[in-house]
């Protein structure tokens, strides 16, 4: 989180800030995935998780996302609840693609995933709203 904290206050552009917290929150996911794995208390494990996000990574997440707003990159009517439903989606997934190994995921790169999260299948919507 101080590396976060460190990146949000610093004078990056916002894409290249999200892009570097999609990076690294890759990383961590992987991290906190396998220690769960070898815990011999998931539940309690799962607890600590749940708290950690709780009070340290969605106040995070919602200063990231104000800023984001304000550069005018997010979408200003983007309600708190959407928010979480998307990274919920995002973070299941990315558990999902951690799960299997590089070889067992040749279709789709890490890299390829993060634009996923950006643009969807769609990629640039700017000509479909000028049509």
């Amino acid at each position: 989180m101080k590396r976060y904290e460190q990146l949000i206050e610093g004078h990056m552009s916002y894409p290249k800030l999200m892009y570097t917290v999609m990076t690294e929150e890759m990383k961590y996911v992987k991290v906190i995935h396998d220690c769960m794995n070898q815990s011999a208390d998931s539940l309690a494990m799962q607890g600590r998780v749940d708290r950690f996000l709780a009070m340290r990574f969605v106040p995070f997440l919602l200063k990231l996302v104000q800023r984001g707003k304000e550069e005018q990159y997010v979408a200003e009517d983007l309600k708190e609840d959407e928010l979480f439903f998307y990274f919920n989606m995002y973070q299941k997934a990315m558990i999902q693609f951690q799960e299997t190994g590089p070889s067992d995921h040749p279709v789709i790169s890490e890299e390829r995933f993060i634009q996923f999260f950006f643009k969807g299948l769609m990629g640039d919507m700017r000509h479909a709203k000028s049509e």
